[in-house]
């Protein structure tokens, strides 16, 4: 019995030690990911801002757009603003989403233009559906650039 004893324990004590090297590597591994996830988001932050504020810029630029007469000369600087950000800012650091939104709202826009006169109604339904399309499109993206692909949860550096 005495033997038996002993095999046991000595069993025990080896099930444990592995076991609780399987837990301490377990951790190390977890933590060694969530600081590979703080460096990534560290070094992405500049991008990552810049992004954001070209997103609310863009959202705020369409939200004008749709709301002030054509007259305004807001108006017209958003106009002239928005082809800026078409062809140039947003384009360094939008998502497919958002490219493909914006077009569209550019080509709503292009449109409503086109119309025969500024005394036209303010906007157009087309153009109001882009806008709403693009502030969707804008949030998708924000969206998209700050989740963490092993949660889902949204987080900021």
């Amino acid at each position: 019995m005495p033997l038996w004893t002993a095999v046991i324990g000595g069993l025990w004590v080896v099930w444990t030690y592995i076991d609780n090297e399987h837990q301490a590597r377990e951790a190390a591994t977890q933590l060694a990911k969530r600081e590979s996830r703080t460096r990534l988001l560290e070094a992405q932050k500049p991008f990552l801002d810049r992004q954001l504020a070209l997103y609310f810029e863009t959202a705020q630029v369409a939200g004008r757009l749709v709301t002030l007469p054509r007259n305004d000369p807001i108006w017209q600087q958003d106009d002239k603003r928005l082809e800026e950000l078409y062809w140039s800012e947003l384009t360094m650091v939008e998502q497919p989403v958002v490219a493909e939104a914006m077009k569209n709202f550019r080509n709503a826009l292009a449109a409503f233009e086109r119309e025969p006169t500024p005394a036209a109604p303010q906007t157009s339904d087309a153009l109001h559906r882009e806008a709403l399309g693009l502030a969707n499109a804008l949030r998708a993206g924000i969206k998209q650039s700050w989740e963490d692909p092993n949660s889902g949860a949204i987080v900021a550096p």
